[in-house]
């Protein structure tokens, strides 16, 4: 099932979300809270190839008891993150975040459909 997806990147609600909302508010009105990282040049987002390092990455980085998890996407999904004027950053190791001086981990919504695949914490 994951592997008809181009890459993936990190939900991640901040707490904000219960799995149970994120179900009933995001997957039917096609939106994801996802997670983002704010710099002085502006907002990235950290994409993988692999499913698994994305899942590590988010894991890596979330705050204890968060609910994560991966969404995937298709290669014409780029233009919605280019559209809002965010990086794309390509990752091949689940590269730490949370305490990296420049970067802060932020919320951001895109717009789209998407499968959720949730990991436990």
């Amino acid at each position: 099932m994951l592997s008809e997806y181009n890459f993936f990147l990190a939900v991640f609600t901040d707490g904000d979300l219960s799995l149970q909302e994120l179900k009933k508010e995001c997957l039917p009105q096609n939106w994801a809270p996802i997670l983002a990282l704010k710099t002085e040049k502006g907002i990235s987002v950290p994409v993988f190839r692999d499913p698994d390092v994305c899942l590590t990455f988010i894991k890596r980085n979330a705050p204890p008891k968060q609910m994560v998890g991966i969404m995937g996407m298709s290669e014409v999904d780029k233009q919605k993150f280019l559209d809002k004027g965010w990086e794309l950053l390509w990752h091949e190791y689940p590269k730490l975040y949370k305490n990296r001086a420049g970067f802060q981990i932020c919320v951001e919504v895109i717009e789209t459909d998407f499968d959720l695949h949730v990991a436990k914490k």
